[in-house]
C-alpha cells in the first residue's frame, strides 16, 4: 500500500515537471515565477512572451532565469550569466520537520511518529552537506539517528524540488515493556534516501515535504540462561525498513 502511494506521489511530480519542461523560467526577487518564453534580455529589461502576449520585466527585478533550450539573439549572455550567478547564495539552510514513519513487513503495518532536525550548507546547487538527527519509533523502541545529510537542487530556485541521501549511526533505547526482557538495546548504521519539495513564502522561512526510504541496523542482548548444558545468552539483529513522509519549514 505505502509502496503504492509513494508510487503515486513520485508520478504526480515528474508529470508537473514534464509539463513545465519546454518553458522558459523567470524568477524575481519578489519570489514570483514567471513561466514563458525569454526573447530579450538587456542591462536594462527583459521581454518575455507568454500565450495571451509579450510583457516587459525590469532586469533589477530579477532574481534568476532558467532558459529551456538555445537562447535567442536578443539575449544578452553576459547579463543572464551574471543573474544566475548571484542568484545563488552559499550559506545554511535548517529544516525542521515532523511526519511519520510506516511500514515494517506484512506483520506490521504500524505507524509512528518521526521528527527531524537538519543543518546544511549550500556549496553549490548539486552540493550541500551537513548534519542531521531527529527522533524516531520503531515498534517498541525508540531511535535517535546521528548522520551526514547530502542533498542536491532540482532546478531550484526559490521553490523546487531537490534529493537527499544520509549515512550515520543511532542510539536506541526500548519501551519500558521491553527493556524488562532485554539486557541491552543498542542502534546501529542508518541510511536514508529521498526526495522533497520545498515551497518558498515571501518571508524568511519556507515550507518543505518529503517522501523518503529509511534503514535502520539494531542489536538486541537477552538475559543470560543457565542450563545442564553451561550457559546460553541469545543476540538478535534486525534491519528496519520504513517509508518517511514528513512536512515542516525552512529557514
Amino acid at each position: 500500500m505505502w509502496s503504492k502511494i509513494l508510487l503515486v506521489i513520485l508520478t504526480t511530480m515528474a508529470v508537473t515537471a514534464h509539463a513545465q519542461a519546454d518553458k522558459d523560467r523567470v524568477y524575481l526577487k519578489n519570489k514570483s515565477l514567471i513561466l514563458g518564453k525569454l526573447v530579450s534580455l538587456d542591462r536594462d529589461s527583459a521581454l518575455v512572451r507568454f500565450n495571451s502576449g509579450d510583457h516587459w520585466f525590469e532586469t533589477g527585478d530579477i532574481h534568476s532565469i532558467n532558459i529551456k533550450g538555445n537562447t535567442g539573439a536578443e539575449v544578452d549572455r553576459g547579463v543572464l550569466d551574471s543573474l544566475n550567478t548571484a542568484g545563488f547564495k552559499k550559506k545554511f539552510d535548517m529544516m525542521l520537520q515532523c511526519g511519520v514513519m510506516a511500514g515494517g513487513g506484512i506483520n506490521n503495518r504500524d505507524v509512528y511518529p518521526a521528527m527531524s532536525l537538519t543543518l546544511v550548507y549550500r556549496f553549490k546547487k548539486l552540493l550541500q552537506l551537513g548534519l542531521a538527527t531527529g527522533y524516531e519509533q520503531y515498534d517498541d523502541y525508540r531511535n535517535m539517528p546521528v548522520y551526514l545529510y547530502y542533498k542536491g537542487d532540482l532546478f531550484r530556485h526559490f521553490s523546487g524540488a531537490y534529493y537527499y541521501a544520509g549515512a550515520g549511526y543511532s542510539k536506541m533505547w526500548g519501551k519500558p515493556h521491553i527493556e524488562q526482557e532485554v539486557d541491552n538495546i543498542k542502534g546501529g548504521p542508518v541510511l536514508k534516501a529521498g526526495v522533497g519539495f520545498i515551497f518558498a513564502s515571501k518571508s524568511k522561512v519556507d515550507f518543505v515535504t518529503t517522501v523518503g526510504w529509511s534503514r535502520q541496523h539494531m542489536e538486541m542482548e537477552y538475559p543470560l540462561y543457565h542450563t545442564w548444558g553451561g550457559e546460553w545468552k541469545t543476540e538478535v539483529s534486525r534491519t528496519m525498513d520504513r517509508l518517511e513522509f514528513k512536512i515542516g519549514i525552512c529557514f
